[in-house]
């Protein structure tokens, strides 16, 4: 047993971006192994690519959906970087709203009662 209570006992798990455009399929895909993921769909939007997902939130950071580009301002970056620490404990800094990641909220909606464990599920 580890130090956190989880063994994986060579269970199957992926993670990361399909090349899926049907929600349904990509979810039913990522509950098909023995550890489910949270699938990333970037064909369905910029916003559901998994690098674009992990800097929601993140100071000096633009992301261009047209140009499909993250673009980063060191300037606003040093501007915005306090808000950070003025509510270190506030969760809603990080998370993820139902617009901005449609699939990570929809396999949320998934039974996962049981599961060991949801790698990339906050």
């Amino acid at each position: 047993m580890s130090v956190i209570g989880f063994q994986a006992d060579c269970l199957s798990t992926t993670m990361g971006s399909l090349p899926h455009t049907d929600i349904p399929r990509a979810i039913e895909t990522a509950l098909s192994v023995n550890i489910p993921f949270w699938p990333h769909l970037p064909k369905i939007s910029t916003d559901e690519d998994m690098y674009v997902l992990a800097l929601d939130h993140f100071a000096g950071v633009r992301i261009d959906p047209l140009e499909r580009k993250v673009l980063f301002d060191p300037g606003r970056f040093y501007e915005e970087l306090p808000a950070y620490f003025e509510e270190p404990e506030d969760p809603e800094i990080f998370r993820l709203t139902k617009t901005f990641s449609l699939v990570y909220h929809r396999f949320l909606e998934s039974d996962l009662r049981g599961e060991r464990a949801i790698p990339g599920a906050r």
